[in-house]
């Protein structure tokens, strides 16, 4: 496991099974290339490993389980309207057609 500041990763395994190196040619925007071999630079490694590793962090990000926003619960005392405890006030206001 190779550690990028405070991203830590393994670059071989992806959802617990170990993948093998294949070779392949891909295009890339000269910007994007110029930026990962910055950070080849400043890290160090092959540009491979680089890549396969951002890939792997990237990949893993869409299948991870996105957690639910947290609620902001706001309430507000409305008032008692009725005893809850007198049952007849309470069948009163039931029974109320709102005439």
């Amino acid at each position: 496991m190779r550690n990028r500041g405070s991203i830590r990763y393994e670059h071989m395994i992806f959802a617990g099974r170990h993948t093998s190196i294949m070779r392949t040619t891909i295009n890339i925007a000269t910007p994007i290339l110029e930026e990962l071999k910055s950070i080849q630079k400043k890290e160090g490694g092959t540009l491979g490993e680089l890549v396969t590793g951002l890939l792997a962090e990237g990949l893993h990000a869409r299948y991870v389980e996105q957690t639910d926003p947290e609620l902001d619960w706001i309430s507000h005392s409305m008032g008692a309207r009725v005893d809850l405890a007198d049952k007849e006030a309470v069948y009163a206001i039931i029974d109320d057609d709102g005439s």
